[in-house]
């Protein structure tokens, strides 16, 4: 029996020989730059102080009609995720990223990797200062500014404009 090894750049052995270890390593990075908050909210208990001011509590926010269900939660980044820094985590270079990114068996974890990061930004541009947001999200993850264009009626066709510059040119002398 015999084992094939993936070769990185420069014929050197990969860092990341499966998918499942690439996918367990970013992960981690993810892992170690997020955490998952519970949604506090604002609530009336449905009494009231001696001013008769309602009262309110802070109360974990819960899934399900009744308030009754596991908790939610909201993925918080004490760290913006960033190309640079998951390749720094896993030792690897941008090219060698790339690379992995045209390696079929790895380009899942790569691409949901890209997603990650999207998602976070998307996220972001509810913020004040979005232009290097924009930026990125338009260089690196295929958005676009859409320009519409809505065209108006002249009150004739095409042919009927045609002819009339025919017409204007004829009786004019050169």
């Amino acid at each position: 029996m015999f084992e094939v090894i993936l070769m990185g750049k420069g014929g050197r052995p990969r860092i990341y020989k499966t998918r499942a270890a690439l996918q367990k390593a970013v992960d981690g990075y993810f892992d170690g730059i997020s955490y998952l908050k519970p949604v506090m909210v604002l609530t009336p208990t449905g009494e009231v102080d001696a001013q008769g001011t309602p009262k309110i509590e802070l109360r974990l926010l819960r899934e399900g009609r009744n308030n009754d269900g596991p908790p939610i939660t909201a993925l918080t980044y004490f760290e913006p995720p960033s190309m640079e820094g998951l390749c720094l985590k896993l030792g690897i270079s941008r090219d060698t990223w790339a690379t992995y990114g045209k390696t079929p068996e790895l380009a899942p974890v790569v691409e949901a990797a890209r997603l990650k990061k999207a998602a976070y930004l998307v996220g972001e541009l509810s913020g004040k200062h979005v232009q290097g947001i924009i930026f990125d999200l338009k260089n690196n993850y295929g958005w676009v500014d859409r320009q519409e264009v809505t065209q108006t009626s002249v009150g004739m066709t095409v042919e009927e404009y045609l002819a009339q510059m025919d017409e204007r040119e004829e009786g004019q002398e050169f």
